[in-house]
């Protein structure tokens, strides 16, 4: 079962969950993490094996893109729908306690707003903020940070 859970929207942030994915996969193993994409079996009902894998994980990375509070064509922000998958993932992340890590893609930190609905989102668990700039995987240093807020990794002379 997983430990680090990949939280993104696939419009946004895919290229960036799947390096990271990659990252974590080539330093930890696959078991490691779960990303919805490639974590879901042919044939398998999507949505009790993205709850099943959550509920079992002890980190959560919600990967923040330029097009976390872009509205969409009808004209509304995805992430206030209360039947969105992102919002919905976070929210059962704080409900079961497991950390949150906020990860922005880029640098531009005005998509967190600490006076609106984003406080409220991640209020409870919220770890570190991590920045993860378009280079074309997470730096190893940066898996490991993350693997450390599960399982003491790098404790004994490495990163």
């Amino acid at each position: 079962m997983p430990e680090i859970f990949v939280n993104h929207r696939t419009t946004d942030t895919a290229t960036m969950a799947y390096n990271i994915e990659k990252a974590i996969v080539e330093k930890f193993g696959a078991r490691v993490v779960y990303r919805d994409n490639s974590s879901i079996p042919p044939g398998v009902h999507f949505e009790p094996h993205l709850w099943a894998n959550l509920a079992v994980s002890k980190v959560i990375l919600v990967l923040i893109g330029n097009h976390w509070l872009t509205p969409d064509s009808t004209g509304n922000i995805p992430l206030f729908a209360p039947k969105d998958f992102v919002r919905r993932e976070i929210e059962k992340a704080k409900e079961l306690n497991i950390r949150i890590l906020p990860v922005l893609i880029g640098w531009t930190e005005d998509r967190i707003n600490p006076d609106d609905h984003d406080a409220k989102l991640f209020a409870a668990g919220t770890g570190y903020v991590l920045h993860h700039d378009h280079r074309p995987v997470i730096e190893v240093r940066g898996a490991c940070f993350v693997r450390r807020q599960v399982s003491g990794c790098g404790r004994s002379g490495g990163r």
